[in-house]
């Protein structure tokens, strides 16, 4: 397959360069034929001529429809022969991650270099086209997880606590990062990890952080959440291991590995209870006095100091309800204001508010995740169906933020309106279902 590609490159750059006389020509060639959705494509360009190059190669910037391209333009220099003629090489390649299935097409390359034809040393102007490729992108496999879809050659994930897990009491916010790290795959495509809730409090989490770690051959990443435990119950309880799940596309097999369960016993706290403690002491300090040994002004000073006690003690108590009621309510505010924080209407808003394009996608994805739990969208593209113009938008989005390539203008304004009629279509209709699914019970049951 590789083979003929060079001969068709061979007899397509000997047309181009006739005039010259120069012996070069340019070959693309496909790691692979099929892949998954975001699984690594590498596609390498080797540029051939029969003597040498004097100058370096002008490369034409390169866009593919569905799919992002990392480039790795870096030459490297290589001797090679084709029908056992030696010829002088360069080569580069990208590494493309398909973010959608059907047919992906790399398109023809258009090259221009100096090279001198045969029999001469000075260089000549000639413009090289590689071959187009075509590649299938099959979708998620059926029994994988697609909320959760992560192609990378190794992976990892681990996690720290802010505070000692041994040493806790009720009141405490246990904050714990999880970092998970991915090789040979975009940070933007490490998915938030599987944690689950717990029965002695509230989580609240912290937008992601995505580091990029690529290196000169590969392309690398890490995602950062930050979740903090409100503990609020006294006992031992268990927080739920954390899973990270993987396929490697070079084995065609899942990868598993896990954080452990973590056994934690919260204490009670005193200090919270100093207030309800206060009051048995104040109590306790009312002395039993004979009326019969007191004289009448002893007796008058005594119920004076009683009645000041009595109000001192009403005094606190009254104070501690009203400190109680005050944490009360800023733990319902608090509460609230998190339980919004984590909705979809909160982030819609924030996508709503920005007018750059890098935070909008990023915080498009933090949206789509609360936003695909009401109406079961996993991802823009499912979104935008049935939209052409916002599926240009948001693809030229992506690529104006993932690729190296010159970044084509949007505007914001069309795609939040776009992304704003969306949303509405997406409520009606599960309005409309909704419906249906009861005037069906009522057809049932009709009481």
């Amino acid at each position: 397959m590789v083979k003929i590609g060079i001969i068709i490159s061979l007899f397509l750059s000997c047309i181009a360069s006739q005039a010259q006389n120069v012996n070069a020509f340019a070959v693309a060639k496909s790691s692979r034929q099929s892949v998954l959705i975001e699984q690594p494509l590498k596609v390498t360009i080797t540029v051939y001529t029969s003597t040498w190059f004097t100058q370096p190669l002008q490369i034409e910037n390169l866009q593919v429809e569905g799919a992002f391209v990392q480039s790795f333009k870096q030459t490297q220099s290589a001797i090679k022969y084709v029908d056992k003629k030696k010829y002088a090489c360069l080569e580069f390649y990208y590494i493309v991650f398909p973010y959608r299935d059907g047919e992906l097409s790399f398109p023809a390359l258009s090259i221009i270099t100096e090279t001198p034809p045969e029999g001469d040393f000075k260089g000549k102007l000639v413009t090289l086209k590689t071959n187009a490729i075509k590649v299938i992108v099959k979708p998620i496999p059926k029994d994988a997880d697609s909320q959760h879809w992560l192609v990378a050659n190794n992976a990892s994930i681990s996690s720290k606590w802010s505070r000692d897990i041994h040493q806790l009491k009720v009141g405490d916010v246990l904050e714990r990062t999880i970092t998970t790290s991915a090789h040979g795959t975009l940070p933007s495509f490490i998915d938030e990890p599987m944690v689950e809730d717990v029965d002695f409090g509230n989580i609240y989490t912290s937008e992601p952080k995505y580091i990029d770690e690529r290196d000169s051959k590969s392309v690398n990443g890490k995602r950062i959440d930050t979740y903090s435990y409100l503990l609020e119950r006294e006992g031992e309880f268990t927080i739920p291991e954390v899973e990270l799940t993987w396929y490697n596309p070079y084995v065609s097999r899942f990868y598993r590995k896990k954080l452990a369960a973590v056994s934690i016993n919260i204490n009670k706290n005193a200090e919270l209870a100093g207030l309800v403690s206060l009051k048995d002491s104040l109590n306790a300090l009312n002395p039993i006095i004979s009326k019969e040994t007191l004289s009448n002004k002893e007796e008058a000073n005594h119920e004076n100091w009683i009645l000041l006690v009595k109000f001192l003690i009403i005094g606190i108590i009254a104070l501690y309800v009203v400190i109680k009621t005050i944490l009360n309510i800023l733990v319902v505010l608090k509460r609230r204001r998190a339980k919004y924080t984590n909705s979809e209407v909160f982030w819609f808003k924030q996508v709503m508010q920005q007018s750059k394009e890098k935070p909008i996608l990023r915080t498009l994805y933090q949206w789509l995740d609360h936003y695909k739990s009401n109406y079961k969208i996993n991802t823009l593209n499912t979104f935008s169906q049935g939209d052409e113009t916002l599926n240009s938008l948001l693809t030229t989005l992506k690529k104006n933020a993932y690729s190296e390539e010159a970044s084509q203008k949007i505007d914001l304004n069309k795609l939040k309106s776009s992304i704003k009629k969306q949303r509405t279509n997406h409520m009606q209709e599960a309005e409309q279902s909704s419906n249906k699914i009861l005037s069906s019970i009522k057809d049932i049951n009709p009481r």
